[in-house]
């Protein structure tokens, strides 16, 4: 990604941690900031012979220039719309070959761009467990064409796609389901509630990865107490319920909760 310097958006945020959590997330930040600079630097693209030019490098057949929902940030091109929050869209990107998931909003957006630097202070204290309970953050912060962006790994379906895949069988939804709660446990041992644990928010893993189920989502998640825990644990419950009963095919960005 080409983005501008976050500078001390983050302030705000590491005001309110321990100093302990602050000089983490200062580290993992400096870490994302120093691979993005070793990076080959790149020009933006401003016309359209530019973008088709974009697209051509990163793969796109000339005879597919602009798909029906594809689009472009920057110098990498969003492919295919994976799903939706309350105030951000997630897609898969591809720049230079390499494929990742981008969750983007408009930075003119203050309450979505609030959740999502949120969502990178969480990130970069869960650095020791990225690529094993949550996904690894790639890179973060504003592009120089307007829009606020996470870069994350890649990942697979999730869990309410795949309740709603006529081919899974109860006992493979049994088992993710216990996954998913054995999941979450892990984040509480860790001292953090997720604070929306839906089965959207819990992905496989893209193929040739060991890891089986991971966390997404993390724009609510906190340190906590244990009561926290057990309302965390309850809502994944209800969720769960929820999902099971309403197994009519729809896919998660069609499902609407009461």
């Amino acid at each position: 990604l080409m983005l501008a310097e976050a500078g001390d958006v983050l302030a705000q945020w590491c005001a309110e941690l321990s100093e302990q959590d602050a000089a983490v997330v200062a580290e993992q930040v400096t870490a994302i900031r120093s691979k993005r600079r070793t990076q080959p630097p790149t020009k933006q693209r401003t016309d359209f012979l530019d973008t088709i030019e974009l697209l051509v490098e990163n793969g796109v057949p000339a005879t597919q220039h602009f798909p029906h929902g594809m689009r472009v940030i920057e110098d990498y091109v969003l492919v295919r719309f994976l799903g939706r929050g309350l105030t951000a869209e997630v897609w898969e990107g591809v720049r230079r070959g390499a494929h990742f998931a981008c969750k983007y909003a408009v930075a003119d957006e203050a309450e979505a761009v609030a959740e999502m630097q949120h969502e990178v202070v969480v990130y970069c204290l869960l650095h020791g467990v990225q690529g094993h309970l949550v996904p690894h953050l790639l890179d973060f912060g504003e592009t120089l064409d307007g829009f606020y962006v996470l870069k994350l790994a890649l990942l697979g379906p999730n869990l309410c796609d795949i309740v709603n895949d006529p081919n899974t069988t109860e006992e493979e939804i049994q088992a993710w389901k216990s996954r998913s709660f054995d999941l979450l446990q892990c984040l509480h041992k860790m001292g953090f509630v997720h604070g929306d644990p839906r089965p959207c928010n819990f992905c496989t893993s893209s193929p040739g990865d060991s890891v089986p189920l991971y966390l997404v989502d993390l724009s609510r998640a906190a340190r906590c107490t244990t009561q926290e825990f057990e309302s965390d644990l309850a809502q994944l419950e209800f969720e769960w319920n929820y999902c099971l009963q309403h197994r009519t095919g729809a896919t998660n960005d069609e499902a609407v909760h009461p």
